[in-house]
């Protein structure tokens, strides 16, 4: 997946839910300029913003790995997904933090919740620990 099918995911999730852009815009507090730009991928946007994207229009992201399977509306929970995975599968975070082309010290700060992951390093996460994403109405 990349960040414009991401974001062409949410746009049809919008579209589905029958709400145009000023009213998202009104629900989620997001300037009209900030829902173009995320929703056609303009820029490498923070995960947080389409967690409120979507839990504006009562939907959240399913994330599921093996047998462990999560609907999580709040960014510190994907967070929490992504570290029980990455354990799971006895990766350290040195090794994780190599695997994905990133110093140790910024992934322990993505999983302390010191920063917030951007859409290109969630999907490079997802992706490299074989998380299924998908979005589900709640």
């Amino acid at each position: 997946m990349t960040k414009e099918e991401f974001s062409a995911k949410l746009v049809e999730v919008r579209e589905n839910a029958q709400c145009g852009k000023n009213e998202l815009c009104r629900k989620t507090g997001f300037t009209f300029l900030q829902l173009q730009r995320l929703e056609s991928a303009a820029n490498n946007y923070n995960m947080q913003l389409p967690i409120r994207y979507l839990k504006a229009l009562g939907f959240a992201m399913h994330l599921t790995y093996e047998r462990k399977s999560k609907v999580v509306s709040d960014y510190k929970d994907i967070v929490k997904f992504i570290v029980a995975v990455r354990e799971s599968r006895n990766l350290s975070q040195n090794k994780f933090a190599k695997d994905l082309g990133v110093a140790r010290q910024s992934l322990a700060m993505t999983e302390s919740g010191d920063t917030v992951m951007l859409i290109s390093r969630f999907i490079s996460v997802v992706e490299s620990l074989g998380i299924i994403v998908q979005i589900v109405s709640v």
